[in-house]
């Protein structure tokens, strides 16, 4: 939890302007990935971070076995949670993490095609990123162009944490994209051969940032209406020779104190620190080992012979790590910068923008013609918002606008100064009859931490029945943002309600109240109680103490619930709910349990023998609901089986992984 938490704070929303729309943009980011790479091979020096490929099918990526399943955003048939989540399987260590995060249950959906099936389709293509016309042989366009193009189109082809900047490392796809966005970089690098960061067509901003800084950088007169600085490519940390934030070891480089407002009384006015994080080390490479710098981060395979390796490379790229040229060899490009050779149209964008706005022409047309602004130009915000704010306009059109403006926050430095009427909006679509357009706006507001839809909420819930949200769905949306007040409501609700949805995502949004500790334990064990519920309690206690739920898992799988023949089990045909909390409860041993303490435990081991125990008769009854409703028959070992051998398997092996 503290790694996570350290990650994530690391690309918050107010450290955003210091990461994206700059030529920092990609050596900040590989140098983000490199941490997290060598804070897990630390766990298990065999880890590298992969990447998913955007441009072509990835069936093998967004799977329940993997990163999560992940289903249609614009599915409105059934409980919107359901669709918002990613679907994890029993037996992926995830199934532990999807519900509590550091920002609420994690969600993901996709808005048009699914990833699984083909490339989402305002996305580049990777010989279009790469050799395309619109692509340069010089960094200063081609970063832009990359980034626009390929990162922040695979950012916005989902709904949720993943496409909101500030909160999107949560989602462990995060660092798969921006794998991919690294890989692009490289093989851009590998053509072009800009290895030398001393090149401005390797890197344009040279040297190192000479302007103001410290109390005069700070001051809230420079920032934007909210009080956010908005940097760019003339400010610290975009220069070759700058250090890179917040991996500082010259303090006197470091960022200063970033100033911020709120016109929310709760939160009045005051300053976010610099923080300054230790660049872990590692067994590859024990470069870069002082400041890292922009430059550092260019010839990460060490082929120029006064640089050291980063420890990682591609697949898809030749590695020279035994075969360095010496330096005056290298073929370096020009020191002249050059202009870009390939403009955008501006006759293309301002008649896409004609188009968007003329009431008269087709809606598909108008839809698409989205594709072709420029999402960081100023007039796109101000169109689209006028658009979703007509209630005359196509609910579909305003639709996808809601998700291109809030996308836009990624990419647009006017986007501080909109957010208050866009949410005006936003707010006003709260009771819209239209669905679609209501739980996108309560989606935004919520993960944006919205007081005003927070109450709307609470509101509803406390209603014998809303005509605007299902109580499964508020208290999903209010766990994006849990306070400390929720708790009691989450407690009154399971208590009184009748409905076993209800009364489960209560208990799911209990799991962030420290005093539901004792509550969620007798939750847990209660034998009477629905399986369903047992097992959100579970997962909740998990989050909030890991070791006390591992206990409790452990005693209910050592000690049988009834006097059946099959300990682990009330039957020989167990209910798939009953299979599926307990192959929980084998997940939580398996991947976080205290091993040598449970090699203790000999009724543990006993029962997970008699799971695997071939000559166990009833072995195909043991089905989860998720193999009960799979399409085909699963062939082989069950889901809880295969649980059941992992698990002993670390209980009988001689290592302790």
């Amino acid at each position: 939890s503290k790694l996570l938490h350290e990650i994530a704070l690391m690309h918050t929303f107010d450290a955003a302007n210091e990461v994206h729309r700059r030529t920092s943009f990609h050596p900040w980011h590989r140098v983000f990935q490199i941490h997290l790479e060598r804070e897990l091979q630390e766990i298990d020096p065999r880890v590298a971070i992969p990447y998913w490929k955007f441009d072509k099918m990835a069936d093998r990526v967004f799977t329940a076995k993997f990163v999560g399943e992940t289903k249609q955003s614009d599915d409105f048939d059934q409980d919107v949670a359901e669709i918002k989540r990613p679907t994890f399987d029993l037996m992926n260590p995830l199934l532990t993490y999807v519900e509590h995060t550091v920002w609420g249950p994690l969600r993901r959906a996709y808005k048009e095609i699914n990833p699984a099936v083909g490339k989402p389709d305002r996305i580049y293509t990777e010989s279009m990123i790469i050799d395309g016309p619109d692509s340069s042989e010089y960094f200063l366009y081609w970063s832009r162009f990359e980034e626009r193009r390929s990162h922040n189109q695979a950012h916005n082809a989902f709904t949720g944490h993943v496409v909101d900047v500030g909160r999107d490392p949560v989602d462990p796809l995060f660092f798969m994209m921006h794998g991919n966005v690294d890989r692009l970089w490289a093989l851009w690098q590998e053509k072009h051969n800009r290895y030398d960061g001393n090149q401005v067509n390797t890197y344009p901003f040279q040297n190192k940032y000479a302007g103001e800084r410290g109390a005069k950088w700070a001051l809230l007169e420079t920032a934007d209406e909210d009080g956010i600085y908005i940097a760019n490519n003339d400010d610290i940390g975009n220069f070759a020779e700058d250090t890179l934030w917040p991996w500082d070891w010259d303090i006197a480089l470091s960022r200063p104190m970033r100033k911020w407002s709120s016109m929310d009384p709760d939160y009045g006015t005051g300053s976010v620190p610099q923080i300054n994080i230790d660049f872990p080390e590692s067994a590859a490479s024990n470069y870069p080992d002082g400041p890292i710098t922009v430059k550092s981060t260019i010839d990460y395979q060490g082929r120029l012979s006064n640089m050291p390796a980063l420890g990682f490379d591609y697949d898809c790229i030749p590695y020279f790590d035994r075969d360095k040229k010496p330096y005056d060899q290298i073929n370096v490009s020009s020191t002249k910068r050059q202009n870009q050779p390939h403009q955008n149209n501006k006759d293309e964008q301002t008649e896409a923008l004609y188009n968007l706005s003329d009431k008269t022409a087709d809606l598909h047309s108008r839809i698409k013609s989205i594709e072709l602004i420029d999402e960081t130009s100023e007039i796109f915000l101000d169109t689209a918002i006028n658009i979703i704010a007509d209630p005359s306009e196509p609910y579909n059109l305003r639709s996808e606008l809601i998700l291109d403006v809030f996308a836009a926050k990624r990419s647009n430095r006017h986007f501080p100064s909109r957010k208050p009427r866009f949410f005006d909006i936003l707010r006003g679509l709260l009771t819209d009859e239209n669905r679609k357009l209501r739980f996108q706006a309560i989606d935004i507001l919520a993960a944006s931490e919205d007081e005003i839809v927070q109450d709307f909420l609470i509101s509803e819930l406390k209603k014998e029945q809303s005509e605007f949200i299902s109580k499964t769905d508020a208290i999903f949306f209010l766990r994006q943002n849990t306070k400390p007040q929720h708790a009691a409501l989450f407690r009154k609700l399971f208590e009184e309600s009748n409905d076993p949805e209800v009364r489960k995502a209560a208990i799911q949004g209990l799991g962030n109240d420290p005093d539901a500790i004792e509550l969620l334990k007798k939750v847990v064990q209660d034998i009477d109680e629905n399986f369903k519920i047992r097992e959100a309690g579970a997962l909740s206690l998990h989050h909030l103490d890991h070791e006390t739920m591992n206990a409790v898992a452990e005693k209910i799988v050592a000690e049988p619930e009834s006097g059946d023949d099959i300990m682990l089990f009330r039957s020989s045909s167990p209910d798939p709910d009953e299979v599926d909390f307990k192959t929980g409860l084998l997940n939580m041993l398996t991947f976080t349990g205290d091993v040598n303490r449970l090699k203790e435990n000999e009724g543990l081991k006993s029962t997970l023998k008699q799971v695997v125990d071939p000559s166990t008769g009833n072995k195909a009854n043991f089905r989860s609901s998720f193999e009960l409703l799979a399409a085909a028959p699963s062939v082989g070992p069950t889901i809880i089986e295969q649980m059941a051998a992992k698990l002993l398997n670390r209980l009988e092996g001689n290592d302790n992984e």
